[in-house]
Order: structure tokens, then sequence, then C-alpha cells
């Protein structure tokens, strides 16, 4: 079973109001979208700009992501952040 992680921000706006980014679940498939292109840890760090602890902790969900991480790996597996980072069913509104 995958851990979760939590992506804290102040406030993130949805169609049915206004919710806390604390109470919202992210998972995430790095480690899969890796895995099917064969890339190592280590490359996929050095071709974003990170270390190999770094996208080591990201799937293990160990880190807090910013949104420009989020987005430079996504772009890097050509996927859209959702399709990388998706959203818990549980904590959806």
């Amino acid at each position: 079973m995958k851990k979760e992680s939590r992506i804290a921000s102040n406030l993130f706006s949805y169609n049915k109001g206004i919710l806390d980014m604390k109470d919202l679940m992210f998972s995430n498939n790095v480690y899969e979208l890796r895995a099917l292109k064969h890339i190592s840890q280590d490359k996929l760090a050095t071709d974003i700009g990170v270390n190999r602890r770094t996208i080591s902790k990201i799937e293990n969900n160990d880190q807090n992501l910013s949104l420009e991480m989020a987005y430079r790996i996504a772009t890097y597996f050509d996927k859209l952040v959702p399709e990388v980072f998706p959203l818990n069913k549980d904590t959806q509104p």
C-alpha cells in the first residue's frame, strides 16, 4: 500500500467551496513512471536538477513537494500534474 503525502498550502479553491490543502492527501506515481521508462533515480534527479535523495523522498512520500517540483516531474514524463500526483479519493470534496 502506498503512503500518501500531504501537500500543505493556504487554501485551495474548488467548485463546491474552499478547502484547506492540509486536509488533502495525494498519492504519487513517480516510481511507476520511472520504472516504465527504465530511468534510475539518479538520472531523473540529474535531469530535473535535484539530488537522488530528493527523488527517493518524493517516491516514499517523505517530503512535501512544491508545485514547481511537481510540475517539473510531470513535464519530464510528459504528463499532467494530477496524473503523476493524483488526489486520494477519500479526501476529495
